[in-house]
């Protein structure tokens, strides 16, 4: 990417013509910071990966996501919903190379006033850029570039040279303690901007109204 570009970011055309890689690494600018291993685990807007403790141990697994959910069907139902992408040996890769993580939503002021003893946390995974197909259905009778409206989905960025996704679930929350067992390690933050439009959507969500009716 080079100094033109930038300079020209408010022309539309510009935009347009932007390679992939020039937008995520635009949008890891902009909207993320990788962090050290010992970076706090409760700072906000940060991403942590699920320990694979919690993976094997189907307690662990339970007392999370509820009783009789798996790993791989809670994947699929949240992230990868499209099993009709690919073969089944693409389908299997994705499972495999998507990270499953922990994305700290607190609100700020409870952060700035540090009256947090429990932060809260949305199950999110980061899915790699060549596996966007499972995460999106273009048949048809359906379009949709998510699995249900209780997915944030961000903007194409970076981490370690590679392309992402973020995909953040409204349905999984969990308030955990910073040393909890599920925590495994922090890997990058998400700048406030983002992790504003984050939080404001799962608020958002949380408080759609619904009603239950015969018609």
């Amino acid at each position: 990417m080079n100094g033109g570009n930038v300079l020209k970011l408010g022309d539309r055309e510009t935009i347009d013509s932007l390679s992939e890689k020039d937008i995520s690494s635009l949008n890891t600018f902009y909207n993320l910071e990788e962090v050290p291993e010992e970076y706090p685990k409760c700072k906000r807007g940060v991403f942590v990966t699920l320990s694979g403790g919690v993976v094997d141990d189907q307690d662990s697994f339970d007392s999370l996501f509820g009783k009789d959910n798996t790993c791989k069907k809670l994947v699929t139902e949240e992230f990868l919903f499209n099993t009709k992408a690919g073969n089944k040996k693409f389908r299997n890769e994705a499972r495999e190379k998507i990270i499953l993580g922990w994305l700290e939503v607190g609100a700020a002021c409870d952060h700035a006033q540090r009256k947090n003893r429990l932060h809260r946390y949305l199950f999110s995974a980061l899915v790699p850029s060549e596996y966007l197909e499972m995460v999106c259905d273009n048949s048809e009778s359906k379009m949709s570039l998510k699995a249900h409206d209780g997915i944030y989905r961000s903007p194409l960025f970076q981490y370690k040279k590679e392309q992402y996704v973020l995909l953040a679930s409204f349905r999984y929350t969990s308030g955990l303690h910073s040393d909890s067992h599920v925590l495994d390690k922090p890997i990058f933050r998400l700048k406030e901007q983002i992790i504003n439009e984050i939080a404001f959507a799962w608020s958002k969500h949380s408080i759609r109204p619904g009603i239950t009716s015969f018609r």
